[in-house]
């Protein structure tokens, strides 16, 4: 339950590579459960960039006013966009969450 902007600030001149990933709080598992489930229920779920709580706006102005010049890497493990593979392959659904994410945060990163 950390907030992940102010977490960016107070770690910025550390961070040289961020993945990116996303998280959506399901507030009426949380409520219902808490943060230790007895029977590990989960809370919340990853989600690509755009899906969840993260506030990317805040995040990638942390990011631009530190001057980062990182590696930036897509993250996904959003089950929404699941099964992953047909046998070798990947799945269109499975990369359609990139697509989705990357048409998303190209919005927030310059050239």
């Amino acid at each position: 339950m950390m907030d992940p902007i102010q977490t960016a600030r107070d770690f910025v001149d550390k961070i040289y590579d961020v993945h990116l990933k996303d998280t959506e709080i399901r507030l009426p598992v949380l409520r219902r459960v808490g943060i230790h489930p007895w029977n590990n229920e989960r809370w919340w779920r990853f989600r690509v960039p755009a899906s969840g709580s993260i506030d990317w706006k805040q995040f990638f102005t942390v990011l631009m006013d530190s001057g980062f010049q990182g590696a930036m890497n897509i993250e996904h493990e959003d089950a929404l966009y699941y099964p992953a593979y047909s046998g070798e392959d990947f799945t269109l659904s499975f990369k359609n969450g990139f697509v989705v994410a990357q048409s998303f945060l190209r919005q927030f990163v310059p050239g």
